[in-house]
């Protein structure tokens, strides 16, 4: 098979095999982890990294949110935020993660028996964490 789709896994990192900050740069794998249950955390000191290589090319598809915070992640962003964030920069590419625009036909919905006045909302949505709120699960 040349297709392997792992669910519950989130990539962490996507690794170059050329990361000395020389153009253009080469995706050789990614690092990923398990996802933790919904409605629960795990420390950075508890995930269980992975890795995987490419046997051909990396495809990095992980919508207008996530691509820009993976790529931040992985050290290619602005070389003065990714600094700042204690990554390591190895492209320097300031637009990443840049200019996102609100997209007014989006639709967003939650499907349940509805809302009480005052309660606490569906117990299943996970928001999507900036790249700063990620970072912890990669630093070694």
């Amino acid at each position: 098979a040349n297709w392997l789709t792992l669910v519950e896994h989130t990539v962490t990192r996507v690794l170059f095999s050329n990361e000395s900050k020389t153009s253009p740069l080469a995706a050789s794998g990614v690092r990923f982890s398990a996802s933790p249950p919904l409605n629960t955390t795990i420390s950075p000191e508890d995930a269980v990294l992975f890795t995987a290589f490419a046997a051909r090319e990396v495809i990095l598809s992980a919508g207008a949110i996530r691509t820009p915070a993976l790529l931040q992640l992985s050290g290619i962003g602005d070389a003065t935020y990714l600094d700042g964030l204690g990554i390591d920069a190895i492209l320097d590419l300031p637009g990443v993660g840049k200019n996102l625009q609100e997209q007014t036909n989006s639709v967003q919905a939650a499907f349940g028996d509805g809302f009480t006045f005052g309660g606490a909302g569906p117990n299943n949505v996970r928001g999507i964490p900036h790249c700063s709120a990620l970072v912890m699960l990669t630093l070694e």
